[in-house]
Order: C-alpha cells, then sequence, then structure tokens
C-alpha cells in the first residue's frame, strides 16, 4: 500500500500519524474472518514503515448506509481533537455507502487537515482538487446497496408467492420439518398449548412462564421462558394457522422496523396445521387485552393517603408504605422492613393497589399475607389487627464496631430526646436513627456511622438535629454541657 506523504502535516521530520477504519455489514463467520484480515494487514503495513506512527484502527459491525455507527463516530470525535493525520480504509465501500454521509465526512476531515487514503481506489482526499470522482464512487457504493435491499426483498416476495413460506418456521417452539421441508406439530407443541389455556384462564404472561421454568420447561434454545417471550408467542396467528407475512419492513436508513400498514401484510391460511384452535387463540388475545378502567393520578393517591398508617406486613410485622409510580400511574405497598433490612430479614414482595379489593379494607389497622400458588400468581389476605397471630420481628442484630462502642448510649435525637440505635440498612454502611420517628410524631434523624465516627468522642450526652446550609445537610449537635458543634458532610 503506498500513501502519498503530506508535507504539510510534517513538521521537522516528524511521523505521519496513521489509522485505519474498518468494517462489515453482518455478524456472519465469513464476515467476522474479513475484518479481521482488515485489521491484521493495516497492523502490518502502518507499523512496519518507518514514516508512519501507527494510532489504532476503528472498526464496526454494521452497515454503511448507518450513519450511527460507533467506532466511526469516535473516528470523527478524534479526528476534530487532531490524534491521527490520514485514515486508511479498504474502499469507498467500506468507509461509508450514504453518499450524502461520505461527502460530509471527508470535507469535515479535509477542513481539519485529514486525509482519507482509499487503498482499492489509489486515492487520497487531501491530493483530490474536486469532489466529483469521489462522489461517482460513492454514488455506486450506495446503488450497490440498495440494489442488494431490492434484491432481497423481491427475492422474500417471490418466495411468497410461490407458496414457501417454510421461512416463517424458523426457530420457531411447537413446529418442525416432516422430513418433506414440511411443518409440522413436534413434540414441544404441548408447551405451547399449555400457554394459551393458562393465558385464556386470566394468567399473565409473566405467571405463564414462571409456572414453565417452576416445572423445569426449557424453551427450544434450553434457556428459561420470561414474560416478554411468552407473550410474543401467544400473540403468533401462525400456531391457529395463519400465515401473516410483512410484519416489518426496511426504512430508508435500512432499519428493520414493525410494518405501520406501508406495505399490505400478506395473510396465508391452511399451509399448516395449527397448535391451537381458534377458539382459544381468541380467548387468550381477549386475555392480554384485558385492562382495568384507567384511575387518575390524584385517585391513586387519594387512595395510598386513606390506607397510610394502617397497613402492616403479616410476615414481619413492620409498616407497609405506599408509593405512587408515575410511570405505570399505579400505587404499590411496600414493607418498610424489607426496604430497610433487604430481602433476607423479610421477603415480602411489593403489593400493586390494583391487586388489592379495598371494599374488603377493614375499619381499623390490619395486615396483608401474601401466598402463591403453583403457577406463580401472587393471591394477598387483608388480616384484622386483633385477628393476626404474628409477632414483630426485632431488627438484625448488628455486631458492636470498637470504634463505636463508645457512643453507645450516648447519641440521641434532638427532637424527642430518645437514644438513637444503630442499625444495617441493607448491604450499605450501619446508621444511627430514632426509631420513634413515625409513631410518635417525630421527624427522626439518620446520621452514618461514618460521621458518629469524627466526632471527639465525650462522656456525655448528644442531641442531634439536621440543618441546611447551601443546599448541603448537615448534622449539628449539643452536648449536655451546652456545648455546641456540628459534622461536616462526607
Amino acid at each position: 500500500m503506498l500513501i502519498t506523504e503530506i508535507t504539510e502535516n510534517r513538521v521537522n521530520d516528524k511521523k505521519i500519524r496513521v489509522c485505519a477504519y474498518c468494517r462489515v455489514s453482518s455478524k456472519h463467520e465469513e464476515q467476522l474472518t474479513s475484518i479481521e484480515n482488515q485489521i491484521s494487514h493495516y497492523k502490518d503495513v502502518i507499523g512496519n514503515n518507518e514514516h508512519y506512527e501507527f494510532v489504532g484502527i476503528y472498526y464496526d459491525r454494521v452497515s454503511g448506509n448507518k450513519d450511527k455507527r460507533p467506532q466511526f463516530q469516535k473516528m470523527m470525535a478524534d479526528a476534530r481533537e487532531k490524534k491521527f493525520d490520514i485514515i486508511c480504509t479498504k474502499s469507498i465501500s467500506r468507509f461509508a455507502r450514504n453518499t450524502y454521509t461520505m461527502i460530509s465526512a471527508v470535507r469535515e476531515l479535509k477542513e481539519l487537515g485529514i486525509g482519507v487514503y482509499f487503498e482499492l481506489q489509489n486515492m487520497n482526499t487531501l491530493n483530490m482538487e474536486g469532489e466529483m470522482l469521489l462522489t461517482i464512487y460513492a454514488a455506486f457504493a450506495q446503488a450497490e446497496s440498495d440494489s442488494v435491499g431490492d434484491l432481497l426483498r423481491m427475492s422474500h416476495k417471490r418466495r411468497a408467492l410461490e407458496g414457501n413460506h417454510n421461512v416463517c418456521f424458523i426457530s420457531i417452539l411447537g413446529y418442525s420439518s416432516d422430513g418433506f421441508g414440511n411443518p409440522v406439530p413436534d413434540k414441544n407443541a404441548w408447551i405451547v398449548e399449555k400457554m394459551f389455556v393458562l393465558a385464556s384462564e386470566g394468567y399473565n404472561p409473566s405467571e405463564i412462564a414462571r409456572s414453565l421454568n417452576a416445572e423445569g420447561i426449557r424453551s427450544y434454545r434450553d434457556r428459561d421462558f420470561s414474560g416478554p417471550v411468552v407473550r410474543k408467542i401467544l400473540r403468533n396467528p401462525t400456531y391457529k394457522g395463519v400465515i401473516v407475512r410483512r410484519h416489518y419492513c426496511l426504512n430508508d436508513e435500512g432499519d428493520v422496523i414493525e410494518n405501520d400498514g406501508t406495505h399490505p401484510p400478506l395473510v396465508i391460511k391452511g399451509y399448516h396445521k395449527p397448535i391451537v384452535s381458534e377458539d382459544l387463540w381468541e380467548k387468550a388475545q381477549a386475555s392480554l387485552e384485558y385492562k382495568k378502567l384507567p384511575v387518575s393520578k390524584e385517585s391513586v393517591k387519594a387512595e395510598l393517603e386513606s390506607i397510610k398508617g394502617r397497613v402492616f406486613c403479616a410476615c414481619c410485622g413492620y409498616a407497609m408504605h405506599g408509593t405512587y409510580d408515575k410511570r405505570s400511574n399505579t400505587g404499590y405497598l411496600r414493607c418498610y422492613g424489607s426496604s430497610q433490612y433487604g430481602i433476607r430479614f423479610c421477603s415480602r414482595p411489593s403489593v400493586p393497589l390494583s391487586a388489592l379489593d379495598k371494599r374488603e379494607f377493614p375499619a381499623g389497622r390490619f395486615y396483608i399475607a401474601t401466598q402463591g400458588d403453583s403457577l406463580g400468581r401472587l393471591h394477598h389476605t387483608l388480616i384484622p389487627e386483633e385477628e393476626w397471630k404474628g409477632v414483630r420481628r426485632d431488627p438484625p442484630a448488628l455486631a458492636h464496631d470498637s470504634d463505636t462502642e463508645k457512643y453507645e448510649g450516648l447519641l440521641y435525637c434532638g427532637y424527642c430526646n430518645r437514644p438513637l440505635s444503630r442499625y444495617r440498612v441493607r448491604a450499605r454502611s450501619p446508621i444511627w436513627t430514632c426509631r420513634w420517628g413515625r409513631k410518635h410524631e417525630c421527624r427522626g434523624i439518620r446520621i452514618k456511622d461514618d460521621e458518629i465516627k469524627r466526632l471527639n468522642p465525650a462522656p456525655m450526652a448528644h442531641f442531634f438535629k439536621e440543618m441546611i446550609i447551601d443546599g448541603k445537610k448537615y448534622h449539628s449537635y449539643t452536648r449536655e454541657d451546652g456545648c455546641a458543634g456540628e459534622i461536616q458532610p462526607i
């Protein structure tokens, strides 16, 4: 490979900084081998030339029609920082197959004093006086890419019109070839039928997935099922004996997108044997489409406020606090013991308000017990306080630290004058907190263990409060002898 040296980039006989850009359009094995060969080639050619300084290689595995190529964008960003003087690439089609992208990038690089050397065309953009030849080559590269896309679309359309629909059964659970190339239900067909039966009974895709995984049933790729996978299977009309082609199409940028009606779908019936009946398929679709009546944000928050301080976890006895999820416009009840001390202390899952019937709420305090059935569906039971037979668990034991033992019995809440206790919250460092915050209308206080260790120990009581200065939170204290101070935030 011969690159014409640019004298203006050579100051005091400095080496020319050269990088390379490589690209393949797919992840097929042959393409991956090609990019490895390209990388090895440029490492040898650039690295073995005494006039060049090898500064790296950028490579993408994406179509040249796309502007959003990660390594290409990184290369352009590095070019703006003048990290190299020349970019080497195999050909114009490797650099870009979009004429606009090609010309825009070359113009910007040329303004930065950086040239692009196309090995196949033996062309250096810094030596070119005009863009006509480059534009012609880029137009041919784009036309070639468009032609390949058109040929692929014509091929798919021709196979569909000829009645060859076997491509629709590639990697589809429940079908395999009968030896003559015809799709027939196989040994996994019962799994698909079970999914539709459960869906028709009201179970959602996540619950169905949990049930199949609990029974040790695996997908055709020997993986666990998930909610999205089950939903995709339940939405596939192939299982009721109908093939719908042209679900997806290519946009102008070459991306595969869902067909929005631009291309009329092609519906084929009677080509293969169905696994489920039309009636069962429709019942499953009705179950998937079912949604509760929409509720307003204000009504959800009002419902959470109406049961505030009345709901407790039947598992550990701790209070359950309500939270509002604005993304789903749903209210949830979460166990304070679980959120504070982790799932090892209490494995209680969050309870959506939609899963509770507010008509069954007891008048006073009540506890929520949760049990799962064999299919993974959670059932919630409301227990009035007088009928709950459990015991409130103590916080998890925390071993004493030699650096904090001297503070035991000396730290108090400055709002309610009750002693602070040391706890570990999940996997984080321990904290000192007022246990009486919610029960006795005290705003409470939480101080990190590391903050306490920075105190000057004194054998007398310390009363803590919070203060905010310039938007930062500080903990101030007053000692028993009247001396005051503050702890700087970490």
